[in-house]
């Protein structure tokens, strides 16, 4: 199990502290699982208070959940004590709340700061009297003798299904399958990919939307299926404002910008230059049209103010091979991708279509860098539910996901395979997704570019 185990009940949010082990002492993870959870309390409006109950007796004194038991021995309580004493007091506290009419607000700096430092000893009393008037959040010091208590914080309890949307072997089935064999530890149960591939995600899309909403079937999806694919195909399958809801974003995986081996240029100025002199000549690749990399080079293409010609694949392999044969002079690919065949000597990368440089790859450049502005385009991979998985489940899968995004050795697999590790909070995952529409929208309206 865990670290912290979230469910949320009516307007309150319960966090349980599972380090019995420990006493509860605040490590580095758990202090960033409760970063992430009172962000998530935080940005929703609906929950109204935030209980977090601890494990261990290093949570105990001084709270209304304390060591005695009900016959006033100063016992223990036994677990059904501890069960009813919380049972009791989330009930109040959820009624307490239904008198506020503002929404959970954050604690002052200062608590907040000592909190999440781990240097102050908090019970339930000392806790609430440094909130903002108005605010109610409870944090509930209880010994849980035994997993289980609270309703939601066993999930999952039994297998998990992440859909991928795309075949096995390919850089999205390699994402998700890092991901899932830590989901699979952390979680102690079986995390299985299942691969529907098809219609650039429009089957596995389909499929999801119409799964059962209890967090038991993720979609593990590449942005374009949710952000993109609206503004390319008149009609789809599925609903992609309405049937998901974003649960964390994994990655972006940035493109770069390679050369086949005649073409001899160096930098982007070059090869514009080279543009410029003998318009319409130059051919540029993709895995078809409107994918990711497709969009990557007529953005390139209207930043340089260039004509060069689309000549369109069906994927990105044969793209590659064409590109490797001379057979096209230019193509973009995905950093992971691309990275491989530069360090192999077979093509020549110019630049990477990001804010920063990769730390795979320090000596290529951003197009900022080669003088070029507004070129910049990845493949963002996270996680989406049906509509209506509850709330609960979609922060511990957060917090779940977060976690491992955090961990090094997770991180250093992803970096040097050029990948941008992400995370954060439903909501920013959701936003980016509606960013890239916005984003899209203008260059494939004004191309009139439609799915084939």
């Amino acid at each position: 199990m865990a670290d912290l185990d979230l469910s949320i009940t009516g307007r309150v949010m319960v966090a349980v502290l599972n380090r019995p082990d420990k006493k509860n002492a605040f490590s580095p993870e758990m202090l960033d699982l409760l970063r992430n959870a009172l962000q998530t309390a935080n940005d929703d409006p609906a929950i109204g208070c935030m209980v977090i109950t601890g494990a261990g007796d290093a949570f105990c004194s001084g709270g209304d959940l304390g060591r005695r038991s009900k016959d006033g021995s100063g016992e223990s309580p036994t677990p059904l004590e501890r069960k009813e004493r919380l049972q009791k007091v989330t009930h109040k506290v959820a009624l307490a709340i239904e008198a506020f009419e503002k929404p959970f607000q954050p604690i002052r700096k200062s608590a907040r700061r000592d909190f999440m430092e781990g240097n102050c000893y908090m019970n339930a009393q000392h806790t609430v009297s440094r909130f903002d008037a108005g605010v109610v959040l409870a944090f509930v010091l209880l010994m849980l003798g035994v997993q289980g208590q609270v309703s939601g914080q066993d999930f999952p309890n039994k297998a998990v299904r992440i859909v991928a949307p795309f075949p096995p072997g390919g850089a999205t089935d390699i994402n998700v399958r890092r991901l899932s064999e830590r989901l699979n530890k952390s979680w102690g149960q079986p995390v299985i990919v299942d691969n529907v591939a098809g219609a650039a995600g429009i089957v596995a899309a389909a499929t999801v939307a119409k799964s059962k909403a209890d967090g038991y079937t993720l979609f593990f999806i590449t942005h374009p299926i949710l952000s993109i694919n609206p503004l390319l195909y008149d009609k789809l399958p599925y609903n992609a404002d309405n049937d998901f809801s974003p649960v964390v974003e994994v990655s972006e995986t940035p493109s770069v910008l390679l050369v086949c081996p005649a073409l001899q240029v160096a930098s982007v100025s070059e090869l514009i230059s080279v543009a410029k002199a003998k318009p319409g000549t130059l051919l540029f690749g993709s895995g078809g049209v409107g994918t990711t990399l497709h969009l990557s080079g007529e953005l390139f293409k209207a930043a340089a103010g260039i004509d060069i010609v689309h000549v369109p694949y069906k994927g990105g392999a044969p793209a590659l091979t064409a590109l490797i044969s001379n057979e096209i002079q230019l193509s973009f690919d995905s950093s992971s991708s691309a990275l491989r065949q530069i360090h192999g000597g077979r093509l020549r990368g110019l630049a990477v279509a990001s804010v920063s440089r990769l730390s795979a790859a320090p000596t290529l450049p951003t197009f900022m860098e080669g003088g070029l502005n507004g070129v910049v385009s990845s493949l963002g991979n996270g996680i989406v539910v049906p509509t209506g998985t509850p709330r609960s489940t979609i922060a511990s899968i957060n917090i779940a996901v977060n976690s491992i995004l955090k961990n090094d050795d997770y991180r250093k697999t992803m970096v040097d395979d050029g990948v941008q590790v992400v995370g954060g909070p439903p909501e920013q995952f959701g936003q980016f997704l509606a960013n890239e529409r916005k984003k899209w929208q203008v260059l494939i309206q004004k191309l009139a570019i439609k799915a084939q």
